[in-house]
């Protein structure tokens, strides 16, 4: 029964289904390309998707790029999600080609390009529900700081875009009526071998797992693993004074410390009144020496002015 459906399914999928998905997965891998490109990756590779991409309006800054390629996967997620089995192979073997044209390899993959590598071959692999989840959830995070101003100004950007896609996709999907998806070319774009791509993935998604217990164990990280992912995602980090001691004599500590987005704040020891940095993603700047002070703050775009003048949110005095 399962099988008859599964039939059913390959037949029912149109000539313009298909198109909107290839065009979706070349899509999420320009988008790819110009974040390894902006990202200061050191290892030699290929960019294999022509027209890379080139808009006025960005400022190239890698946290921006993987934004707008998280956008994209998530566009290829809906409209790939529950794909009979002989298309999603399609595009994994894809996937695994570019990978083995570009010349990326486990020992020059730094960890957001694991990632992003790791997250697309979910959603190709129908198990992007979590990845989903994430952006939908970090989008409306990022909604409800924007002032009127800015939501206009973004809704009238993206209402514009989207028209032009709906006009040429109305044109387009009258053009491709009653066709299916065997009308369509779906070949392998790339000239990588998939077998010895698919290879590399293994070894990517490994070196994952063995850098998971830092990941998950936020305090294992070394210095420089957290200067870097500073670096490169500024907007999930900030310094900012909390209380790291509660007190019954009302004389609560404060201390300026570095916080990620996935700190928990409130996890204070109930007979210590102390905040447990065990596991926690908040760290004090006595770890950090006077050096990667200074470049932190550099990667958090504060002057040294602010931090001899301003006590704000952002300042971290490293007193």
């Amino acid at each position: 029964m399962k099988r008859q459906q599964q039939q059913q399914q390959q037949v029912t999928i149109s000539a313009y289904e298909m198109e909107v998905i290839q065009k979706s997965f070349t899509s999420t891998l320009r988008w790819l390309e110009h974040y390894i490109d902006k990202s200061g990756y050191s290892g030699d590779w290929q960019r294999q998707i022509p027209e890379p991409i080139k808009r006025q309006d960005l400022n190239d800054q890698p946290s921006e790029i993987k934004g707008f390629m998280e956008t994209a996967l998530l566009a290829l997620d809906g409209v790939i999600e529950d794909k009979p089995n002989f298309l999603l192979e399609n595009f994994q073997e894809q996937f695994y080609s570019w990978l083995d044209k570009s010349g990326i390899k486990a020992d020059n993959c730094p960890k957001e390009l694991v990632e992003c590598l790791i997250n697309i071959h979910k959603v190709l692999t129908n198990d992007g529900k979590e990845f989903a989840e994430r952006v939908d959830r970090e989008a409306d995070e990022n909604i409800a700081k924007m002032t009127l101003e800015e939501r206009r100004k973004n809704f009238y950007r993206t209402f514009t875009v989207a028209q032009k896609l709906m006009d040429g996709a109305g044109a387009r999907q009258k053009n491709l009526e009653g066709k299916t998806y065997k009308d369509v070319e779906t070949k392998n774009q790339f000239t990588g071998s998939h077998e010895q791509g698919k290879k590399i993935f293994g070894q990517i998604e490994g070196q994952q797992s063995t850098s998971s217990f830092r990941s998950n164990n936020p305090q294992q990280r070394t210095n420089s693993e957290i200067i870097q992912d500073i670096r490169q995602n500024p907007q999930n980090w900030r310094i900012d004074e909390i209380i790291t001691e509660f007190s019954n004599f009302g004389e609560n500590r404060q201390e300026n410390v570095l916080i990620h987005r996935s700190a928990r704040l409130d996890d204070y020891d109930q007979r210590t009144g102390k905040l447990n940095f065990d596991g926690n993603s908040i760290y004090r700047a006595n770890r950090f020496s006077t050096e990667e002070q200074t470049e932190i703050n550099q990667a958090l775009n504060i002057s040294q002015q602010q931090t001899q003048q301003q006590q704000t949110s952002y300042k971290w005095s490293w007193e």
